[in-house]
């Protein structure tokens, strides 16, 4: 995306997905200014008979300082390391159900700057069985007012096979837009 100058715009894209009923484990964002603390929430949705997760969350620990969990549900553990932040959880003899709930939030303190919350893809979560089950995540970010970005996105969306469905992509920060291309890839 480039400006009527030319000059190439700092975008962050958000991608979306089409399934039916998938796990997902989505990662709030927040804007807010310098020296605040934050709390992101920890989404889910369709956990069914899940009895462990492991996430791996990167971020840039030269913006934001994690503090710790928030109305945590579960007892998940958590640590840092180099920019890693490490969340588990595991009982093997009581799985959970959980079909749309926060999981918990995630309290940071913005120092400066933007840095993204992405899901590691070691990332996994297993049923009592400790079958890897597959997952939908969707990643967030952290950013102080001076410092927002640019976000286009497409939607996380339910569809069943052979429904046609819109998808609305969003636009959040673009001004003075010269001209755009975009290539969105599809498994038809």
């Amino acid at each position: 995306i480039t400006d009527f100058s030319s000059n190439v715009f700092n975008v962050n894209f958000k991608d979306g997905s089409v399934r039916p009923q998938d796990v997902t484990v989505s990662l709030g964002s927040k804007i807010s200014d310098r020296g605040d603390t934050v709390t992101i929430p920890i989404n889910v949705t369709n956990f069914k008979d899940v009895s462990s997760f492991t996430f791996y969350i990167d971020y840039d620990p030269s913006v934001v300082d994690f503090l710790g969990l928030e109305d945590d549900k579960l007892g998940i553990e958590a640590g840092t390391n180099n920019g890693v932040l490490t969340l588990g959880w595991y009982d093997a003899t009581t799985p959970i159900t959980i079909l749309s709930d926060k999981l918990a939030n995630l309290k940071f303190v913005i120092k400066n700057g933007f840095s993204k919350l992405d899901f590691a893809t070691n990332s996994e979560i297993t049923d009592k069985d400790a079958v890897i089950i597959p997952v939908v995540y969707t990643d967030g970010f952290i950013t102080d007012r001076e410092s927002q970005p640019s976000v286009i996105e497409l939607p996380n969306t339910k569809a069943t096979p052979g429904q046609s469905i819109n998808l609305p992509l969003g636009a959040k920060g673009l001004r003075g837009v010269g001209s755009f291309t975009f290539r969105i890839s599809y498994d038809p």
